[in-house]
């Protein structure tokens, strides 16, 4: 009944579905129409109730659940100002959710009202609980636990009650660790809070992150678990066999099992192997399954720890093959004597062998017959062969088999054989050996050749009837061989000797191993040496015989040592290089097969000495002697020490013959990092007392990120164009786009120079700072861009340039790489020019491509890029035009110096002018002058002294180019910055940015740095006068290059009259040195003073004798002559017989110092006159500074070539030593001369020579910094020449205590532990938790922190048993042994806890009894230090003293006045503390 009751009402509600279908409006159809009619807002809600915000990243909300009515209203709400909910313009159903701070636990409602409802819901108020910055779960600490072990921990959740998250948990790398079982969640609703009980288990040893995700999709934190190595004592869990089943086909006799037994690490994972059916099949005890008969049987393998835990595999043996067996396989019949018949069996066997019919057939039946059952019957004298045939039915087909036997029939009257002769008389073999012997019968046509074979004494050797001999016993036997018929025998005797039962060897072993033939022995020396060795036979032969006895020897490692070759029983055994290898003695039977019942003789040979060694993909490091390396990238080697030089922990120095090329890292341990620095060769020593080895290290080019360019000398080549390519050498080797590059440099400024906004020669922009950073495109606010950067040639450069970069992609990923410029030189003259800038031509120019320049003329070019003239002086004065039939001369007139280019109006572009030219023997040429007119033009300008004119109340702007011009033309290095030295306040006053009287930005200082390229710019800096003021005001500077080298000038302002109109020249040089005199500075001084070009000048006052001489040089003659006041010098000499300007020098007096002035009067080639005078400052020599700069990640080594570069200007002679006459403060390092890792070296003292060639060297002196150190460090020092000239020097090192590691991609938001974590790794004292992860923010167990110190103060790891709780094959068992012994931990009860984390105050105290236990006793004068910080009486009393001797020595400064003792410690926190303690 209620079946039928429920079939009708279900037939009612269909027919009401169809009726309101007939009755339904027309939008009901109509999607595009919306509904006007009541609906319901019930059982709507959000799309989520409950959202995790990060960053700024908006979130968005929906209402779900059914149609939200058209005309519904929603209001969108939330509880926090710091969420904000903006609904969507088109959709009112959607919102985004974005934050402005961090907000724990904030509501979000949408509240919809419907007036219109059917169900009489009028409102419905939908909420999501949001956070933003925060997660409403607990922060969970890192555990450890062991493999195969169990740790449980409560997560906690503050939220809502009602909206306290679903939390779903995993684990990141399952290979280590895993949660086990599903985590059990408790709810307090009182509280508001829920916990999570969640179980994680160690699989094995490795690190795994344990992550929580909403079931929203939301992670909602970590926790990180170590898992360490299995505690002893695990056992078994399960057995499983490989394969689980296994069928053994029919020509098979044996396979291998594999049993794999988990956990891994369980304690005892021997097993025990057994077969159920044994007639089927055996195993042995290596899971080996061996044939037996068909069938099938159970293999087990069973635990042998007592759990019995076993696996198993199911084994079918299928049949053996088919065969057939024939007996006998000869015979031989007579017909008149007999036998004249015999009978043949054939015996099948294995598969299809049941049932297999056999046929019988002869090869001749007319010599010999025969029938179905093998009966075979002599016909006539003569042989046949007798095949059986076996057929056998395998897998439903047929398969066939014969065996044949020979059949000789003879009679009485035969001739028979009547001489045998064997192939050996005699014969020896031990007692398991064989031999066949081979017979030979006569006549030849002998109708049976049939052989009897017999043993005189079968109790020594037996013959069967091919000849084939065995040996049985010791002694002597005779076999024989007879013809039939007993016409003929041969006899050969066969001596058995006494099979070998073992070897043993006689030569100066170093050890044997009781029991064994195992030796041991140790050449002591690297190679080229021997020992002999013999190996003798028990029980020995009776007639020893090399080939009866043979021995076969061999090395495992020919390439450590050698055997020489031969198998008699003595033997050498040479040494070819460090290392271990094995020689096998091995006796052998006479045919050459190894005697398997006797167990070779081994020697471990150990060749004393160092391997240089590296391992791929981690696998057992390999000896190496080559190695290759792309440009910056990395590999770690490792010293592998043998025999005598296996001392100690192993350790060796590691050193580079070129540090340029390759850099090593650590250079005293067992192993070190070796670094490509740029392309090239170098060798690199391990070196370990009188044991040393070497690898030879190329550095190839990193060719994904080479780029080439090319163009010609003097012409800019801008990096715009190069941007697509280094957009793509960003992309190959980070896989990300190019973000920026930097650290730029050219090979040499010999091939040209980078700049910023170069515009013309005349107009170069700024340098280019190896810091400074150039973006693609349009840079970021404060940046520079690509567009802006250019390289330009030298004009005498032809070749390929090399520029060095460091590119950075946008994910902070760099690489190194090199632009190669290829400019292509014309081998001739080249100018570059402003736009309507005239160019001067210089006959030295012409010269220097043709020497011994005579004359030249020239082809005019068109005048729409420009013309050549002759005199010209100015637009107004432009002179003559040069005519394709003139002839300018070198030395003569018309003057080829007088030859100027003009470009036309608005030209730009490159003019080439063709030449002819003769040289003063009369040979012909041609040539081509090439002028580049891109804007600008050229002051001719090359000196470091500056001038500037004055006038009366007004002040004089510094233009940067002129301090960048000076750079150049003394280091030909691009300017980076100035340093002032202020003038007195009576004179004037520097100020920046000055803009009227007291409108200024600051005063000038003499310690700000004031840069050509950046801010503060050297372009602010203005002179302002007072009334005081005299008519001359200098001003000394210093020029910073952009490699770090100075240089120093004075800047002279004056007020000149109008018989001073020319200005004057100044130049500095040192005393004793001589300065030449610049042609091109006077003529613009003349062209300023009258309009036109120079002519000649006249020097009106000879500087005195005390002071010096001024002298010239006569056209390419090196003949030197003293100037009088009547020498006229041209600027460009008329007669070979003038002198001309450019070969005016003054040689300053060796012992003069101070200001030498020269007043002249020059005259222009319109004879018009102006006055001047020249300003020479003499100066002592000085070294430019020695500059470094870099992090106190690593020590700076003082180069001998670093100090000759520095000196290369002021000594006279070749740098013989140095001295320091100041040494830097212990605040921010030490120089040490031998250091080669903590605890090496000796501290340099004032006073000590350090010889360019000599010892101790220049090249052993290091400055360590101290850790935590910034700031600039100066070092003066005095160098001295082989001469005895000595002048004084300074290295600067510009030292930072935050950076980026080298070594550590994990360090990028640690730039404060940087230095002190690579500093660390350099000397072996941390390797990090990957070989790329450092882990900075994971807290240090308190074995690692151990392990960490042993390893900085180098103690020896101890063996044996420490603490209950640190197994002694531990990784840091030695260390924590070690650390005991010395008194840096004792326990607690017995216990360490290695894997507990190891609090501030504990570090410490391990710290300060580590540097007791060094022999440097450190005591705080009191405890009182500690009252400085905010909690420093939480420290504990047994931590007070150390905690307050470490904050005394400065090693430890507290957080925000917190000295936090009790929180665990950082490994970042660790590495910068042991740093500092490392660089006291």
């Amino acid at each position: 009944m209620k079946h039928a009751f429920l079939r009708r009402l279900g037939a009612l509600v269909l027919a009401l579905a169809m009726a309101a279908s007939l009755c339904a409006p027309a939008w009901a159809d109509d999607p595009g129409t919306p509904p006007t009619t009541p609906g319901s807002i019930k059982g709507l809600e959000l799309s989520t109730r409950l959202i995790v915000l990060s960053g700024s990243q908006p979130q968005t909300l929906s209402i779900v659940g059914g149609d939200l009515p058209a005309d519904a209203t929603v209001t969108w709400g939330s509880s926090s100002s710091a969420i904000t909910v903006t609904p969507n313009a088109g959709d009112k159903s959607l919102a985004q959710v974005s934050a402005t701070g961090n907000v724990s636990g904030a509501k979000v409602t949408a509240t919809i009202e419907y007036a219109a409802a059917t169900d009489g819901t009028t409102k419905n108020v939908l909420d999501c609980i949001v956070y933003a910055g925060t997660s409403p779960v607990q922060a969970v600490p890192d555990m450890t636990v062991a493999a195969g072990q169990t740790a449980t921990v409560t997560v906690t959740i503050n939220a809502n009650a009602d909206r306290i998250p679903t939390i779903n948990f995993k684990s990141n790398n399952p290979n280590s660790a895993e949660v086990e079982g599903t985590p059990v969640r408790t709810d307090d609703s009182y509280s508001n809070t829920a916990t999570y009980r969640v179980t994680v288990k160690g699989i094995k040893e490795g690190q795994a992150d344990i992550e929580m995700i909403s079931k929203e999709g939301y992670p909602l934190g970590s926790w990180k678990v170590t898992v360490t190595r299995a505690i002893p004592g695990t056992a078994v869990e399960n057995v499983r066999i490989t394969p689980p089943t296994y069928v053994m086909p029919s020509g098979v006799t044996s396979y291998k099992l594999t049993a794999i037994v988990t956990p891994d690490y369980a304690t005892n994972k021997k097993l025990e192997w057994t077969s159920s059916n044994e007639n089927v099949a055996t195993v042995d005890q290596n899971g080996v399954v061996t044939r037996v008969g068909p069938g099938t049987t159970t293999i087990t393998a069973t635990a042998t720890d007592g759990t019995n835990v076993f696996g198993t595999c199911r084994v079918t043996v299928e049949e053996a093959p088919s065969a057939l067996d024939l007996t006998p396989i000869s015979a031989t019949l007579n017909l008149d004597s007999g036998p004249r018949e015999t009978r043949l069996t054939a015996t099948a066997s294995g598969q299809g062998s049941a049932g297999a019919a056999i046929t019988w057939t002869s090869s001749n039946p007319s010599v010999a017959t025969v029938d179905q059952y093998g009966n075979v019957t002599a016909v006539k004298v003569g042989s046949a062969t007798i095949t059986a045939t076996a057929t056998f039915r395998v897998n439903n087909s047929n398969k066939t088999i014969s065996k044949t036997c020979a059949i000789t029939v003879v009679d009485d009257n035969s001739t028979l054989a009547d001489k045998v002769t064997l192939d050996k008389e005699k014969h020896s073999m031990p007692t398991d050996g064989t031999v066949t012997l081979r017979a030979t019968v006569s006549p030849a046509n002998a109708p049976v050749k049939t052989i009897t074979w017999d043993s005189s004494n079968k109790n020594v050797a037996t013959v069967d009837q091919n000849g084939k001999v065995t040996a049985v016993g010791p002694g002597q036997t005779m076999i024989t061989a007879t013809a039939y018929g007993n016409r003929g025998e041969a006899i050969c005797v066969v001596t058995v000797t006494p099979k070998a039962e073992s070897i043993r060897l006689n030569f100066a072993y170093d050890n044997n191993k009781p029991g064994t033939n195992h030796y041991e022995y140790t050449f002591k020396k690297n190679g080229n040496d021997y020992v002999n060795v013999k190996a003798i036979l028990t029980p020995a032969p009776p007639n020893p015989n090399p080939a009866a006895d043979p021995i076969r020897w061999t090395s495992k490692n020919p390439s450590v040592a050698t055997v020489s070759s031969g198998t008699g029983a003595q033997v050498s055994i040479n040494s070819v290089s460090p290392g271990t290898t094995t020689i096998t003695a091995a006796p052998m039977d006479p045919a050459g097969k190894d005697r398997a019942e006797v167990t070779p003789a081994e020697i471990t040979v150990t060749v004393s000495g160092i391997t240089i060694a590296k391992s791929e993909d981690g696998g057992t490091p390999q000896p190496i002697t080559s190695l290759t390396l792309a440009e910056g990238r990395r590999q770690a080697v490792t010293a592998q020490t043998f025999g005598a030089a296996k001392t100690g922990d192993g350790s060796c120095d590691w050193s580079s013959s070129d540090p340029s090329i390759v850099r090593v890292g650590t250079k005293t341990g067992v192993s070190t990092t070796l670094t490509g620095a740029k392309p090239g060769t170098a060798t690199i020593t391990a070196r370990k007392g009188t044991f040393s080895a070497t690898c030879t290290v190329t550095v190839g080019e990193d060719t994904a990120a080479a780029i080439t360019a090319s163009t010609p000398p003097g012409s800019p080549l801008q990096f715009s164009k190069l941007v697509s390519q280094l957009q793509s050498a960003c992309t190959s080797k980070t896989g990300s786009p190019l973000a920026y590059i930097t650290n730029l440099s050219v090979a040499s400024t010999e091939q040209g120079i980078l700049h910023d906004q170069h515009h013309s020669s005349a107009d170069t922009g700024a340098g280019v700072g190896v810091q400074d950073r150039y973006y693609p495109g349009t840079a970021p606010q404060g940046q520079r861009s690509m567009n802006d950067l250019s390289f330009v040639p030298r004009n005498t450069f032809s070749g390929t340039a090399e520029i060095s970069y460091t590119g950075w992609s946008t994910k902070n990923q760099s690489f190194n790489g090199t632009i190669r410029v290829t400019v292509n030189g014309t081998g001739d003259v080249m100018y570059s020019s402003s736009e309507g800038a005239p160019v001067n031509f210089v006959s030295d120019d012409f010269n220097l491509y043709h020497p011994n320049l005579r004359s030249v003329s020239f082809t005019p070019p068109q005048d729409s890029v420009g013309t050549l003239y002759y005199n010209y002086t100015s637009p107004s004065q432009p002179g003559t035009k040069v005519s394709s039939g003139t002839t300018y001369s070198r030395t003569g007139n018309p003057s080829l110096d007088r030859v100027t280019f003009v470009p036309a109006a608005g030209y730009a572009g490159t003019v080439r002018i063709s030449y002819k030219g003769t040289d003063t023997a009369g040979r012909s040429f041609t040539g081509v002058v090439t002028i580049t007119v891109n804007g600008g033009g050229d002051n001719g300008g090359s000196t470091t002294d500056i001038s500037y004119p004055m006038k009366e109340d007004s002040w004089v702007t510094f233009r940067p180019a002129d301090f960048n011009a000076a750079s150049q033309s003394t280091l030909g290095e691009p300017l980076s910055y100035v340093r002032f030295a202020l003038p007195p306040s009576s004179e004037g006053t520097l100020f920046y940015n000055y803009r009227g009287f007291g409108d200024y930005d600051s005063d000038v200082a003499s310690t700000t740095s004031y840069y050509y390229s950046g801010t503060p710019s050297l372009g602010g800096v203005s002179f302002v006068p007072t009334t005081t003021t005299p008519s001359q005001v200098d001003i000394d500077y210093t020029g910073y290059t952009i490699k770090g080298n100075t240089f120093t000038g004075t800047i002279h302002l004056g007020q000149q009259d109008s018989s001073q109109q020319g200005g004057g020249m100044r130049y500095t040089v040192f005393t004793g040195r001589s300065v030449n005199f610049s042609a091109n500075s006077f003529n613009t001084a003349c062209i300023t003073a009258t309009g036109a070009s120079l002519d000649y000048v006249l020097f009106t006052q000879m500087p005195t004798v005390a002071q010096g001489n001024l002298r010239y040089t006569r056209g390419n003659s090196s003949t030197t002559n003293n100037l009088s006041t009547t020498t006229r010098c041209y600027r460009a000499a008329p007669n070979s017989w003038d002198v001309q300007l450019s070969n005016v020098y003054f040689q300053a007096n060796s012992n003069y110092t101070g200001t030498v002035v020269l007043p002249f009067t020059g005259y222009n080639t319109n004879g018009s006159s102006f006055t001047g005078q020249v300003t020479i400052e003499v100066t002592p020599p000085a070294a430019s500074n020695i500059t470094y700069t870099g992090t106190t990640a690593i020590p700076y080594q003082l180069s001998v070539q670093d100090v000759q570069r520095a000196c290369s200007g002021a000594l006279d002679g070749a740098l013989s030593y140095i001295t320091f006459t100041s040494l830097p403060s212990a605040a921010s390092g030490r120089l040490y001369s031998g250091y080669s890792g903590f605890r090496t070296g000796s501290q340099v003292n004032t006073g000590t020579r350090y010889y360019a060639s000599g010892s101790p060297s220049i090249s052993q002196l290091s400055f360590v910094p101290r850790g935590r150190y910034s700031g600039q460090v100066s070092i003066s020092f005095t160098a001295t020449s082989t001469s005895g000239q000595s002048v004084n020097g300074r290295i600067v090192l510009n030292l930072s205590s935050n950076g980026s590691s080298s070594y550590f991609s994990d360090l990028i938001y640690h730039t404060w532990a940087a230095p002190a974590v690579d500093y660390l790794y350099l000397n072996g004292v941390t390797k990090g938790v990957t070989a790329t992860a450092f882990g900075p923010n994971q807290q240090i167990n308190r074995c690692d922190f151990v392990l960490m110190l042993c390893r900085a103060f180098k103690f020896s790891e101890v063996s044996g048993y420490s603490f209950a709780d640190v197994p002694t094959n531990s990784y840091f068992a030695g260390a924590v042994a070690a650390a005991k012994q010395r008194g840096i931990v004792s326990g607690d009860g017995g216990s360490f806890r290695p894997y507990g984390k190891l609090t501030r105050q504990d570090a410490m105290v391990m710290i300060k009894n580590a540097l007791d236990a060094a022999g440097w006793s450190v005591n705080a004068s009191s405890t009182s230090i500690l009252n400085q910080f905010s909690d420093g009486s939480t420290v504990s009393p047994y931590a007070r003293n150390a905690v307050s001797a470490l904050v005394q020595l400065g090693a430890v400064n507290g957080d925000n006045g917190r000295l936090l003792p009790h929180n665990s410690i950082t490994r970042a926190e660790a590495a910068v503390i042991l740093h500092f303690v490392m660089t006291m």
